[in-house]
């Protein structure tokens, strides 16, 4: 029994002494049941944090391998891309080394048809100026032949 602290078994003698180690034990039990009672609450709460933590852990860890998987897939999609580039790069390469090449070939050929154009210029040139030299010769020599005639004439003229 719990003894409040009234007057009743007060005293000297095993009656007491027997009441004092049971109100002990008693409280000594009914302080062991809080104390339980709340050891037992907090682990509960506890297990339920540890809980929340093992799920949201669970969670963290498939969405880093999700992110892992989806890193690896664009890796492997890029290094893809990068091979097609790279292919794509060395036959663009190909193409202005052609294209270099068959320029060079216009070039050269553009350079000698600018020569054979500058050769008949010049033909030209000189077959306008032997014309005119020829034109003006041939004026010179109408001229003169024009000039005999009236002195032929003039020579005739005074001979009759």
């Amino acid at each position: 029994m719990i003894h409040s602290g009234g007057k009743g078994r007060e005293g000297k003698g095993p009656d007491n002494l027997e009441y004092t180690l049971e109100s002990k034990k008693v409280h000594a039990t009914i302080y062991g049941s809080e104390e339980k009672i709340q050891l037992v609450s907090r682990h509960g709460e506890y297990e339920c944090r540890s809980n929340e933590l093992e799920k949201k852990s669970r969670q963290s860890e498939e969405e880093e391998l999700k992110l892992e998987e989806l890193l690896a897939t664009k890796q492997t999609v890029l290094q893809g891309e990068m091979s097609c580039l790279k292919e794509e790069l060395d036959q663009r390469r190909l193409d202005v080394e052609g294209v270099k090449k068959e320029f060079d070939r216009h070039k050269q050929k553009h350079d000698m048809l600018m020569g054979e154009r500058d050769e008949v210029n010049a033909k030209i040139h000189n077959l306008m100026l032997e014309a005119s030299f020829g034109s003006n010769h041939l004026a010179n020599m109408e001229k003169e032949i024009l000039e005999q005639k009236e002195e032929i004439c003039s020579y005739t003229w005074s001979c009759k």
